[in-house]
């Protein structure tokens, strides 16, 4: 079997989304239901956008914002 995709398009992603980035990197990775992959904290010249494909099923994306200066920080 041969596969071929191309799974990033910057001028296609511009036009999408608005966003001009400098996109560096592309992992792709395989989980079965129930698997909890990643908790990241980035912050400074080393923080990193994501882009998430999904192929089959589905998934939830959380994310929390730690900042501050955040209008949705809850103090506890």
């Amino acid at each position: 079997m041969v596969i071929f995709f191309e799974s990033f398009n910057r001028k296609t992603f511009l036009a999408q989304t608005g966003l001009s980035i400098d996109f560096v990197q592309d992992n792709q990775s395989s989980s079965q239901k129930g698997v909890l992959r990643g908790l990241h904290f980035q912050q400074g010249e080393f923080a990193q956008a994501k882009l998430v494909r999904v192929l089959e099923e589905k998934f939830l994306d959380v994310v929390v914002d730690l900042r501050k200066t955040s209008s949705t920080l809850v103090n506890m």
